[in-house]
């Protein structure tokens, strides 16, 4: 599957969400950047209150609270080709990386149960979701999800 890059950051973006029912699951997805694109994967509330981590070929980056930390240092990563996962068991997000079919490293992890409607309004909810930003277009593949008990 193949999303054009869309807006600066992932909540300009369109992002493509996945509705799980699940509590506390597990997703995984390799992707492809092209063309200057910032492609990741995301718990994606609305266009204010999402958290996740993605690539722009030359570093990896956060997003906490619809933003990138203030004093966050994105990640040196020189690759335009990854895999990305996220574990999130029951309300805390852990986003892992790694290149071709080395061990996983752990990115950043999160308490999210406070992106609900009592901060954000609008009775959404709290889903996974993979996002192109930038220029050019992220080739995402092999998308693997499993519930956890």
């Amino acid at each position: 599957m193949i999303l054009g890059a869309q807006g600066e950051k992932p909540g300009e973006s369109s992002p493509l969400v996945i509705n799980v029912g699940d509590r506390s699951y597990d997703l995984s997805i390799e992707l492809e950047l092209v063309d200057g694109a910032q492609g990741g994967i995301l718990l994606f509330y609305d266009e204010h209150y999402y958290c996740g981590v993605g690539s722009d070929g030359t570093r990896l980056h956060s997003y906490k609270m619809g933003a990138e930390p203030l004093f966050a240092t994105p990640r040196a990563l020189v690759m335009k080709s990854l895999f990305l996962r996220l574990v999130n068991r029951d309300n805390v997000a852990t986003f892992f990386y790694r290149s071709n079919r080395t061990d996983w490293k752990t990115h950043v992890s999160l308490e999210v149960s406070g992106y609900n409607h009592n901060i954000a309004d609008g009775f959404l909810s709290l889903r996974p979701a993979l996002y192109a930003t930038g220029q050019g277009s992220v080739r995402f593949r092999s998308l693997s999800y499993s519930a956890k008990a």
